[in-house]
């Protein structure tokens, strides 16, 4: 059969000189062997014009070169070219004549094709995917970092300040009732944007590992890693499983980096939490509204405030209404102006007078009743060597008193002392149901001494706690030699209401004291007999004298203090355990995407990538003009036999061509099976078969012995 002429473009220089395929040749013979010197021309004339074919598909059309079919011999007077048969793609079949090398011109093809590969330059950055562009990875890499490393430094000072404030984000989020959304939007979406950038080159890597394999020219792949290749059309975890299997390694760190990109956006949406914490703001200055000292003006000695006094120690034991500000367990502190606000608790360091009322039963107690008299009642009470009697006559059930102890010459000389500072003694009586008496003695105490106070700004129940250091206004602290009992004074400087004043306490406290006993003791036997008036005369006696020290020991001051308020507010917390798993996601990333990268770009060096890659014209331009596209336009090439033509044989890209040939399998591997649901039904069809040849075998047995039986 007569073969048909090729056609020569005259704008291909490269294709215009006749022996241009003869000096490649010499190139290549040289590269096999450095002993073929001298034979190259014998090689050459082995791979000369005569083993290629021009064509072009059409006339008047550029030329391109294809080699001999697959199936030829590599000698030029062997007979290895066939036509194409016609089909419905082409009506010009008898026109062109295709062909690939044989399996034993590889090496040649191969050595020619690295030569090629020297002189062709390294992929322009126009046809380099975006995400393998160096602005492209110094922006990703730059996020990622900056991110981690923000993240870490943002966890360090949210744990050292006690989460952040921010009063007007938290109040939007409270008023708004999106809390959550309003927390958790800002890092959603920078994550989100992070783990697009992130998979887009995971995408990239899958889309171009074809290309990679493809690129392999010393040794070409089977179709199933090239041409039937597709890790896009699979979601990321089968691509990572079945990348796995093929051991296409730069895949499957490129799946596993957008698998783990995944954890980004919950991981961010659990960044952030609000607490309520107690949170003690700053120090401000606030006046000082007294101070501790000897009250010397006689401005209290109108009795109105230990009436005062002893009304609220009164009402404290039968309504129990508390403390006054600033006024707290005996200690009463030094007034100062509260900040504004509804809540918190103020702080601050100030000096106080701490009022104690020293109390105590007696060592015994007689009780003589006048016989003339069944109402009369004689009682001595002995205090150590001290002695002190009273006298009861009256027709009520109850009876209670107060009296200065006028001890002197007893071991006590209490007679010399001015009336004011005694000590006093509550005395109580009870007609029935039996006749009772109880005394109890109780001697007033007061001293100075620094305190820090907290007052809650809402109910101004003040606590204090004492100090060893002294607070600034430590200096005023003389609260005098003796101190007030509070129920005597001398009458004699007192005019007729003072007095009366006077009097109507000296009643007033011994009954809350009383009140207090009956409050726990309805009969008040126990406490009659068991000394119980000791602990409620104190309680009551301390509280009175601490409300009298207000009036007593503190005198006005104009100065400045510093406070601190304490309240319950809500503030921002990174929740350690996602700040811990973001930050190691993305350090995850970042070594693994530079691991990728550079892996990658040593693996694309030199592969011409085409525009438009992962287009149908980009597939058509990859396989144009060659005996791969004419293999597939066979009418009997039906789809499911795709992959039956396309096997058999090894794929490369011819470096000065661009295009996808092809050589002959020495070991005629036929197509393999593919991963999914083929590999998911082989897990299962053996098991299935053992089954199946289990249940053969127990049927076929029971046959044999139905047919026994019947014999």
């Amino acid at each position: 059969m007569e073969q048909p002429q090729a056609q020569y473009s005259s704008d291909v220089k490269s294709l215009q000189a006749p022996d241009f395929p003869q000096r490649r040749a010499r190139r290549a013979s040289k590269q096999i062997d450095p002993l073929a010197i001298g034979m190259e021309d014998e090689l050459a004339s082995i791979y000369s014009d005569d083993g290629a074919v021009y064509l072009t598909a059409a006339p008047n059309t550029p030329s391109s070169i294809t080699f001999p079919n697959s199936s030829a011999s590599p000698l030029p007077d062997a007979e290895g070219y066939e036509r194409t048969p016609k089909t419905s793609l082409s009506n010009q079949s008898d026109q062109t004549i295709v062909g690939s090398p044989s399996f034993g011109m590889g090496k040649i093809v191969n050595e020619i094709d690295r030569e090629g590969h020297r002189q062709i330059p390294f992929v322009r950055s126009s046809d380099i995917p975006a995400p393998f562009r160096t602005s492209y990875m110094i922006v990703i890499f730059s996020l990622t970092i900056s991110a981690t490393v923000g993240l870490s430094v943002a966890a360090l000072s949210n744990s050292h300040s006690n989460g952040w404030s921010a009063p007007f984000l938290v109040g939007l989020a409270e008023g708004s009732g999106y809390k959550h959304v309003l927390f958790t939007i800002p890092s959603i979406v920078f994550c989100t944007l992070l783990s697009g950038l992130w998979e887009w080159t995971g995408m990239e890597v899958r889309r171009l590992q074809p290309l990679i394999n493809l690129a392999r020219r010393d040794d070409p792949e089977i179709p199933e890693k090239t041409l039937l290749l597709d890790y896009t059309s699979m979601n990321v975890f089968l691509a990572f499983s079945r990348a796995f299997y093929k051991k296409d390694r730069m895949v499957a760190l490129g799946a596993f980096l957008s698998i783990v990109t995944f954890s980004l956006q919950p991981l961010a949406g659990a960044l952030f939490t609000l607490r309520d914490v107690w949170w003690i703001g700053p120090d401000i200055a606030v006046n000082s509204l007294s101070k501790v000292g000897l009250n010397r003006v006689a401005d209290f000695m109108d009795m109105t405030a230990f009436q005062a006094a002893s009304s609220f120690a009164s009402a404290d034991v039968i309504y129990h209404v508390g403390p006054p500000p600033f006024v707290s367990g005996g200690y009463t502190v030094a007034e100062f102006e509260l900040p504004d606000g509804d809540t918190g608790i103020a702080y601050a360091n100030r000096s106080a007078v701490l009022s104690q009322a020293v109390c105590s039963a007696p060592d015994s107690l007689a009780m003589v009743n006048q016989q003339s008299e069944r109402s009369v009642w004689h009682n001595t009470a002995l205090f150590g060597q001290c002695e002190y009697a009273w006298t009861v006559n009256s027709n009520a059930t109850y009876l209670f008193g107060v009296a200065t102890a006028d001890f002197a010459e007893c071991g006590q000389d209490f007679a010399s002392v001015p009336i004011q500072y005694r000590p006093v003694l509550f005395w109580f009586f009870m007609y029935s149901p039996e006749p009772t008496a109880a005394v109890v003695l109780c001697t007033p105490h007061v001293s100075g001494m620094p305190v820090s106070v907290a007052v809650d700004l809402a109910t101004k129940v003040t606590e204090v706690t004492p100090l060893q250091s002294s607070p600034d206004d430590a200096n005023s602290t003389n609260v005098g030699s003796f101190a007030y009992n509070g129920l005597f004074f001398d009458e004699s400087s007192l005019d007729d209401t003072s007095l009366a004043r006077l009097q109507s306490i000296q009643q007033q406290l011994p009954g809350a004291v009383f009140e207090a006993a009956k409050a726990n003791d309805t009969l008040l036997l126990s406490t009659f007999s068991n000394n119980g008036f000791v602990a409620l005369a104190r309680d009551v006696y301390t509280t009175y004298l601490s409300l009298v020290a207000k009036s007593v020991y503190f005198v006005e001051d104009q100065g400045d203090i510093l406070v601190r308020v304490g309240s319950n507010c809500k503030r921002i917390f990174l929740v350690t355990f996602a700040v811990i798993a973001l930050c190691g996601a993305m350090s995850v990333l970042v070594l693994g995407g530079a691991v990728l990268h550079i892996i990658h770009y040593h693996a694309r060096r030199g592969l011409s990538i085409p525009p438009q890659l992962g287009t149908l014209s980009a597939a058509i331009w990859l396989t144009a003009q060659t005996d791969i596209a004419l293999a597939l336009a066979d009418d009997e090439v039906t789809p499911d036999k795709i992959e039956e033509r396309l096997s058999g044989h090894r794929y490369f890209i011819h470096n000065e061509s661009g295009r996808i040939l092809r050589l002959p399998d020495p070991q005629g591997r036929k197509a393999a099976p593919q991963m999914g649901c083929k590999g998911l039904r082989s897990w299962f069809l053996r098991p299935l078969r053992k089954c199946t040849a289990f249940m053969s075998r127990k049927h076929s047995a029971s046959s044999d012995a139905s047919l026994a039986d019947a014999v």
